[in-house]
């Protein structure tokens, strides 16, 4: 099982889930496929208010899927909307106007038929990634077709250093320069060692590397992916160069302390400053 199909769910809002119909039938279908076929995690959502509450609340949703003819309602129809005596309920134009202002990159998918389409605004159409056609296409496509959407959103979203450890972690290489650290093997020998095991999980482990790992680069020399992420850290904060550092910040501050000032020097440091200074000035 891939981690980002469950760390990345798929929301699917239709009030068809459960309609005895061959809509209703085919949307089950496709939530089978993503879940048992493709590993995904599905949230369903049954309301254009509810799903949009749904996305409010959260930050992980790899693909949103919209069934663009949940029937307009209004006053005591389903929705949150409904609990609002005389609301007009929420529209699908409207609820993807909202997705985009909350998850701007998140891939948006309409749920129609063909003939449907020419009912779509062409600035809703823009502001979407794709349509899948509710009986045209099989169940497999229409599942591949989120998924490759997904995959391509989770690509992009990871920064240079994390996306790529995240790969090796996934590809349980053996990491003979590091002993002990096999996926944390070596602590599943003892009752203490398990609990710690269960505690943190098997991908704290794997992903406990030493700097001799070639696919991610070297601090030593800024090279490779390594160095993809400080330039991209750079490029986020403003700044000519970034540096990554062991150690945490105490470290850090210890090098930007070395690094200005020299014995004898007169500097003013707040009481309160981190211990990290105090070594510092003493060393």
């Amino acid at each position: 099982m891939e981690p980002a199909n469950i760390t990345w769910p798929v929301l699917i809002i239709s009030a068809q889930f459960n309609a005895e119909n061959d809509e209703g039938f085919r949307l089950r279908e496709l939530e089978k496929e993503l879940v048992e076929i493709h590993d995904f995690s599905v949230i369903p959502s049954f309301s254009y208010e509810d799903g949009y509450e749904v996305c409010r609340s959260r930050s992980d949703f790899g693909c949103m899927v919209v069934d663009w003819d949940i029937p307009e309602e209004t006053g005591g129809g389903g929705g949150r909307a409904a609990g609002k005596r005389g609301a007009k309920a929420m529209n699908a134009a409207e609820l993807v106007d909202r997705l985009r202002r909350r998850h701007s990159h998140v891939p948006v998918l309409l749920l129609t038929s063909r003939s449907g389409l020419e009912g779509i605004p062409a600035a809703t159409l823009e502001r979407v990634d794709g349509c899948l056609w509710k009986t045209a296409d099989t169940v497999q496509f229409l599942a591949g077709r989120v998924k490759m959407h997904l995959d391509g959103y989770v690509a992009a979203v990871l920064p240079p250093f994390f996306g790529e450890l995240a790969k090796y972690a996934r590809e349980y290489k053996y990491a003979w320069h590091t002993p002990g650290h096999m996926g944390g093997a070596g602590f599943l020998r003892s009752p203490a060692g398990v609990a710690m095991f269960k505690f943190y999980g098997e991908n704290v482990f794997r992903a406990d590397l030493s700097i001799s790992v070639p696919e991610l680069g070297s601090l030593l020399d800024h090279s490779g992916v390594t160095g993809d992420a400080e330039r991209n850290s750079a490029r986020v904060f403003g700044a000519d160069h970034t540096y990554y550092v062991l150690n945490g910040t105490s470290t850090a501050n210890q090098i930007i302390w070395r690094s200005a000032l020299i014995g004898d020097e007169i500097a003013f440091v707040d009481r309160n400053c981190h211990k990290s200074l105090n070594y510092s000035m003493v060393i």
